[in-house]
């Protein structure tokens, strides 16, 4: 296995034990031991007003609406930045 570890939470899974386990879902073999991980908020991407739908009715409120939830979902994006002990950097 690996020296990175991402987990993820499944209450529905029998082997959470309904939630109070995280379940590992990938393992990463960095090649140094990794000394320090930081989590950083990425920026909002900037919008210009309306939203404009490519190729489509911009008076359509339910293409709207998809591209509204796609900002939404945008604006929670996060990216992780590691150190190891030999001064390798991810």
């Amino acid at each position: 296995t690996g020296n990175a570890y991402v987990f993820g939470y499944d209450p529905k899974s029998s082997e959470s034990w309904k939630g109070q386990k995280l379940l590992t879902r990938a393992a990463y073999h960095v090649g140094s031991p990794v000394h320090r991980m930081v989590r950083f908020r990425l920026k909002e991407p900037k919008s210009a007003g309306t939203p404009v739908v490519p190729g489509g009715d911009n008076s359509n409120p339910a293409a709207l609406a998809t591209v509204a939830d796609a900002a939404k979902s945008n604006a929670n994006r996060h990216a992780v930045f590691f150190g190891t002990l030999d001064g390798s950097l991810g």
